[in-house]
């Protein structure tokens, strides 16, 4: 059987996509471990998420992936980030940070 390129990073998005999902949870059933869920679970799987976040975000037909995953990084992360910086600009920033710093996390 023959696999293409883009079926294998699929597969590949897909299952680091599942294991972000199972560290972070739901946001709306976050738990006070789900904010920092994200960097551990980057070291778990340093090279499947560095093909989720970088390559992912660069190739068209599998930003979804990627697209999906940061949005609910930074859902989970809100709520926690809100008991802690009142101002809404602050608070933004911080909260799109969250990816960067788990995007960050395989090359420290």
């Amino acid at each position: 059987m023959v696999v293409s390129k883009t079926q294998l990073y699929e597969a590949v998005l897909a299952d680091v996509g599942e294991q972000l999902r199972v560290a972070i949870g739901h946001p709306d059933h976050a738990a006070p471990d789900s904010l920092p869920a994200p960097a551990r679970a980057v070291k778990q799987n340093p090279d499947g998420f560095r093909l989720f976040f970088r390559q992912g975000g660069q190739e068209p037909e599998l930003r979804a992936h990627a697209d999906e995953l940061r949005a609910a990084m930074k859902a989970t992360a809100e709520p926690y980030l809100k008991e802690m910086i009142s101002d809404p600009a602050r608070l933004r920033w911080a909260t799109d940070l969250v990816p960067a710093i788990a995007e960050g996390s395989p090359d420290r």
